[in-house]
């Protein structure tokens, strides 16, 4: 099992290194037209003993001076400098402008009912029933030293602290009827159209 990962890590990795070469080479130009090998140069040797063997023709590094290097590859000509693009400056044009309609913002009515202290010194809900419109909201705020809470069947508040409030947006029509959890004799009703 582990020889198997090994060559397939090693098949892998050479492939990749294959790969990596081609590219290499497709960069370079090299293709299958251009597989000529230039010739090398030649070494001409002397009969004379103690004398060096010198090359008969010149190497690519050995240029005369005064001489331009040509390219060793036919149809290649070096290609001249490209000039400098000269910027523009461009001006900007007036930007249109879209005219939408903005609507106008619709506010719901809001309506407060107090949590107070009445003549007899009980805890009511004034008022104790609310006609008010659908989407409306109604802000019940505590002006009583006791918490209260606004229970219903499908709103609530949790406990509202002295001088606190909570609000709740109704939606739908219908009437609901609501109390409060710590003094349940405290029952009022909305009812929206």
């Amino acid at each position: 099992m582990v020889k198997n990962m090994y060559l397939s890590r090693s098949f892998a990795w050479s492939s990749l290194l294959m790969l990596a070469l081609l590219v290499v080479l497709t960069a370079c130009g090299g293709d299958s037209n251009s597989a000529t090998a230039t010739p090398a140069p030649t070494i001409a040797s002397t009969t004379n003993a103690g004398t060096t063997n010198t090359p008969s023709t010149l190497s690519p590094t050995s240029i005369p001076p005064g001489q331009t290097p040509t390219s060793s590859r036919p149809g290649l000509t070096p290609t001249p400098p490209r000039p400098n693009p000269t910027p523009t400056v461009s001006r900007p044009g007036p930007t249109p402008t879209l005219s939408k309609p903005t609507p106008t913002p619709t506010s719901s009515p809001m309506v407060v009912v107090t949590i107070t202290t009445d003549n007899n010194g009980m805890f009511a809900f004034s008022p104790q029933t609310l006609n008010i419109t659908k989407g409306a909201m109604v802000i019940w705020h505590n002006n009583t030293s006791a918490p209260h809470t606004v229970t219903g069947n499908t709103f609530g508040s949790g406990t509202i602290s002295p001088g606190g409030s909570f609000s709740f947006k109704f939606t739908q029509a219908g009437t609901f009827a609501y109390h409060c959890m710590f003094h349940p004799y405290m029952m009022a009703s909305v009812i929206v159209k």
